[in-house]
């Protein structure tokens, strides 16, 4: 099983490289305001969207270990597909309210659409995928067609002067390879799938065990998106453009915990049923632990090494640097929490995560509104624009760090390990040491700044991991397991399993 788990993060975080770069070219190459502009309109899309989930997902993960899972794709699906229905007429509406059917880019906002709605397709048979472990089948696929769209936006960005209107390719793009993701997911869901009679039964009990998503699902669609717009009226596309690509960096390094829920959620339900209790705790130790070292080296690297990397590769973006500073810390202090935040859906305590989630969105908004805009309606607020932003991006994370343990506590008996706060400590310490080392050695000695910014993450990370060593936080079990993880055979056994027609 530990192949699943590995494919299913080199896959997400391998497309969502691919991806980034992509983007990061985009940001180099296309007007700032261009890029504002594409930002605001998916966030319209997103918007018009906002009741495409509605939590349906993890309940179909946790009833995957039900005898008769099979009959429950068709009343899956229906919910689905009548929650992409609702989607259209709501966007429809949105862009005829805001008037962007009169607008230059109405024929990209429509290939928007239209993308949006072929992968919102796509998702219910990669989600039922999933749920019957088929993580070849779902990730492959995937991974090469989102890694072609990627390709394609690389090239287009390398070719601008010659196009007038970028925004209307790149729409092209994504409806393009999507729908060829779509025919591809449903030929290899041929044989994952058995349709039959929807049941009323199944459908109340999907809406059951759903409602305490329902309120977190539709907030977190609202939050991000209205954010965004509020952010382009009050200071335009360029500062939303900043924020946009400091949120690419943060969903990059986020794709990493990310990424085991959906799997974490199906194998955890299994254990759940089987009692299995300490072999989740183990599991959840042991992603803590290493996210923890993982997320730490990234908050060194941005403070000893950030502005290096902005004036080497993204001088026009060195301002978006303190919003930056701030939101590195968010992958922390989620990707520590969300071991603990995974077993709520398995261990049918997704009304605590959901109420939860409400807490952390309604305060996110909240602190949007107050820190973001010079004034909202009849008040005068802080005016801080992306700072502003950031800040209130960040601070609801602490939510997830204190009750995500004390509900994995309270109903599981699953502490969290104390020996982490160990790391922070490894952290400032190497962060420190390493300041001193480059303020009087390095700074001195090498006077090419691309070397000077290699030789300086090598002298953290090496200081911070040296220490981690002799302080035998990390050990020779650890080089095992990661060494374990990178044997071919286990990838190619279960490939071989997955795609067997027998």
């Amino acid at each position: 099983m530990k192949e699943k788990f590995t494919i299913t993060v080199v896959s997400q975080l391998g497309h969502h490289i691919i991806y980034t770069i992509a983007v990061f070219f985009l940001f180099l190459n296309l007007e700032i305001e261009l890029m504002g502009i594409l930002v605001l309109f998916r966030s319209f899309i997103e918007l018009g969207f906002i009741f495409r989930e509605m939590g349906f997902k993890n309940i179909h993960f946790r009833y995957s270990i039900k005898k008769d899972f099979d009959e429950y794709f068709s009343t899956f699906f229906l919910i689905r597909f009548f929650l992409i229905i609702e989607s259209i007429c709501f966007t429809l509406i949105l862009i005829t309210i805001f008037q962007l059917w009169n607008s230059y880019y109405s024929l990209f906002i429509i290939l928007l659409l239209l993308s949006k709605i072929t992968f919102s397709l796509t998702r219910i048979f990669l989600d039922n995928l999933i749920a019957r472990k088929k993580i070849f089948k779902s990730e492959l696929p995937f991974f090469f067609i989102n890694s072609g769209k990627s390709t394609s936006i690389i090239i287009l960005a390398f070719n601008l002067s010659n196009i007038s209107n970028p925004l209307l390719f790149i729409g092209i793009i994504e409806f393009g390879f999507d729908f060829l993701l779509l025919i591809i997911i449903l030929i290899l869901s041929k044989n994952e799938i058995i349709i039959k009679k929807p049941q009323k039964q199944m459908a109340l009990n999907y809406l059951k065990e759903t409602k305490p998503f329902i309120i977190n699902s539709v907030l977190a669609v609202f939050v991000i998106n209205f954010n965004n717009i509020i952010l382009d009226f009050s200071f335009g596309h360029a500062a939303l453009a900043q924020i946009s690509l400091i949120s690419q960096i943060i969903t990059l390094i986020l794709l990493i915990p990310n990424s085991l829920i959906s799997l974490s959620h199906v194998i955890y339900s299994q254990y759940f049923a089987e009692e299995k209790i300490s072999l989740i705790e183990r599991i959840s130790h042991t992603f803590e632990k290493y996210f923890s070292i993982l997320f730490l080296s990234l908050i060194l690297i941005v403070f000893f090494s950030g502005d290096l990397l902005f004036s080497i590769f993204l001088p026009n973006y060195f301002n978006s640097l303190p919003i930056l500073y701030i939101m590195i810390f968010i992958p922390y202090i989620y990707g520590t929490s969300t071991p603990y935040g995974n077993l709520m859906v398995p261990g049918k305590k997704q009304h605590m995560i959901a109420s939860l989630n409400i807490v952390f969105l309604s305060l996110t908004f909240l602190l949007m509104i107050i820190l973001i805009p010079e004034n909202f309606l009849i008040f005068n607020l802080f005016g801080l624009g992306t700072i502003g932003y950031a800040l209130a991006a960040t601070i609801p994370y602490f939510i997830f760090l204190i009750f995500n343990r004390y509900f994995s506590k309270k109903f599981f008996n699953i502490t969290s390990q104390k020996i982490i706060l160990s790391h922070i400590i490894f952290a400032l310490s190497s962060l420190l040491i390493s300041f001193l080392i480059k303020h009087f050695i390095l700074n001195f000695l090498i006077g090419n700044q691309f070397l000077l910014l290699i030789v300086s993450i090598f002298v953290i990370l090496g200081i911070f991991f040296g220490e981690l060593i002799v302080f035998k936080q990390l050990r020779k079990n650890d080089l095992i397991f990661l060494l374990d993880l990178l044997k071919l055979k286990r990838y190619r056994d279960s490939l071989i399993e997955e795609f067997s027609f027998k």
